[in-house]
């Protein structure tokens, strides 16, 4: 049987007088969060998300299928795998490996009632919200080198234009090698935003957040050499309608596709862990969310490693 990670629960028939103790959560991300702001989380290192099942007969990860589960631990509606024929996504490392997809259309999928919930308005706020990815970063030689951005997060089913929604894409850009973020307000109206790379980053973990909320919006790049963020206004809200979208972590159907010219090698990267919490309802600042969890990120490694023989087997 594979080490297990993750959560325990022993329910005791007796109930304690210890006020503090902590309430049980299956992700430390959910501990205190209001009105069930956090809607989706998908951790590949995590046997309760993928491969899911249970614990005591579950198989060790390997490569999935398309149509494989991917559970939500927070528990509101379960992701899956898109995959085409003659495609195929690896395992390694804890997390999804992208680097043998040819074209697009091959990624983790974040259920269509995650945009809906944003989309919709809570306590007089609407389209607020923060997506987190922690990804292994390309080689500075696999980057994207084509004219479009090659998405590595995106809602659009197509490139964001009038009719076609979108409610983030975040990928790779060819000038000066950086990660852009776009968010359409209306038709092919888009605001973008960007931060660049550093050397050093390349082929390394990194955590990648993107905001908006009553304050503004802002992309975040956070690896061991710290975090890189660049801000923007709240600007205007989307009109058009991205509540039956389904968020795509992987080979994106948006912008620049695996096949084309300077992005063939863009796809070489992991996915490992990826969240989406709704602002309006939870109120958080993103910063002090992202940071936060970057930090338990780094903790688990660091047990993970020292399990085994000093190699983590998550986020790897």
């Amino acid at each position: 049987m594979p080490t297990l990670q993750g959560s325990y629960v022993l329910e005791s028939p007796f109930v304690s007088p210890d006020t503090s103790l902590q309430v049980a959560v299956r992700d430390a991300l959910l501990r205190g969060v209001a009105n069930s702001g956090v809607r989706f989380i998908a951790d590949l290192g995590f046997g309760y998300c993928y491969p899911g099942g249970d614990f005591s007969v579950r198989p060790a990860p390997a490569a999935p299928g398309n149509g494989a589960l991917v559970g939500d631990v927070s528990d509101h509606a379960n992701g899956s795998v898109v995959l085409g024929a003659g495609q195929v996504i690896g395992y390694a490392g804890g997390g999804f490996d992208y680097a043998a997809i040819t074209a697009a259309g091959n990624y983790l999928a974040v259920p269509p009632s995650v945009a809906a919930d944003i989309f919709a308005a809570f306590g007089g706020h609407a389209q607020q919200f923060m997506v987190t990815a922690y990804v292994k970063l390309p080689l500075k030689t696999n980057w994207n080198s084509g004219a479009a951005l090659a998405p590595m997060i995106a809602w659009g089913d197509a490139n964001a234009a009038a009719g076609v929604a979108d409610m983030i894409t975040i990928g790779q850009s060819s000038i000066s090698s950086r990660l852009e973020a776009i968010r359409q307000t209306v038709g092919s109206t888009l605001v973008s935003m960007n931060v660049p790379v550093s050397d050093s980053e390349y082929g390394q973990l990194a955590q990648i957040t993107f905001w908006r909320n009553a304050a503004g919006t802002g992309l975040s790049l956070r690896t061991d050499q710290g975090r890189r963020t660049t801000s923007g206004v709240v600007g205007a809200d989307n009109t058009e309608n991205f509540s039956t979208k389904t968020g795509r972590l992987g080979a994106c159907n948006t912008y620049g596709v695996p096949s084309a010219g300077g992005a063939t090698n863009s796809v070489k990267w992991r996915g490992y862990r990826m969240f989406i919490e709704n602002l309006a309802r939870s109120g958080r600042d993103p910063v002090t969310v992202a940071e936060d969890d970057w930090l338990r990120v780094k903790a688990r490694i660091a047990a993970s490693a020292a399990a085994n023989g000093g190699t983590s087997q998550i986020f790897n």
